[in-house]
């Protein structure tokens, strides 16, 4: 047995196409072979008896990908989605994985997006195939106005109108009793107001962060891997 190794010439020049040693990570690494193994051609593809296994060579199954753009407003439900396509070649065939993760965004950016996709796909033939990506996002929220009303703090004025009316009636005549109501009804009037305290400003949500965004959908079968990226842009 002797290392084997596969090359592709040029039938005119002569000159080198493939080798099964320039591939990544040894991909196409032809495992020990026979003295004098022939290799056979057929249906465009060449196989190869080895020490252990037949290998087979070929054009390489592939995908393509693309997607459409999103702009959006925070928090839209509609017109939140990209269309993705998935393009087989070389007649590439099988079960699809699908997954999309955020890889841009401003930087401090609030409540980010998110996106999902189906998890798989099937391509069967040489046709295209499109799956949906959904964009979710968080929708500005204003603050609302809480009138809290400070625990006894009306109970505080009036008591102290009522003091006060007493020591006004030890100091002054009878013939003073309407001007001492006009002062006791002012003193409960503010006490009202003070009691219903002051307007303050419940937590709201600013919603995501306006600004531009990307999302990387990959997709994986038979060891190979394609991705693509997707522009959104939030209003």
């Amino acid at each position: 047995m002797i290392a084997g190794q596969l090359r592709a010439f040029d039938a005119v020049s002569l000159r080198l196409l493939y080798s099964t040693d320039q591939a990544p990570d040894g991909r196409d690494t032809l495992p020990s072979v026979g003295h004098f193994v022939t290799q056979t051609v057929a249906n465009g593809r060449v196989y190869v008896a080895t020490q252990n296994s037949l290998e087979i060579y070929g054009l390489l199954q592939i995908l393509t990908m693309s997607g459409t753009a999103v702009d959006i407003a925070a928090g839209a439900t509609t017109g939140n989605t990209s269309t993705i396509t998935v393009t087989p070649v070389n007649e590439f065939s099988g079960e699809v994985s699908l997954s999309c993760t955020l890889a841009s965004s401003p930087t401090g950016a609030q409540h980010l997006p998110t996106c999902s996709v189906p998890s798989s796909v099937n391509i069967e033939g040489p046709n295209a195939v499109t799956i949906t990506m959904t964009i979710a996002s968080t929708p500005f929220i204003s603050g609302a106005l809480d009138f809290s009303r400070p625990s006894g703090g009306r109970w505080l004025v009036v008591n102290g109108a009522v003091l006060a009316v007493m020591f006004l009636f030890r100091s002054q005549g009878r013939g003073s009793t309407r001007r001492l109501l006009t002062l006791v009804f002012g003193f409960v009037l503010l006490g009202s107001f003070v009691g219903c305290g002051g307007a303050s400003s419940s937590n709201g949500n600013s919603g995501t962060t306006a600004g531009s965004y990307s999302f990387l959908v990959a997709a994986t079968s038979h060891g190979y891997s394609s991705s693509t990226t997707v522009p959104v842009t939030i209003r």
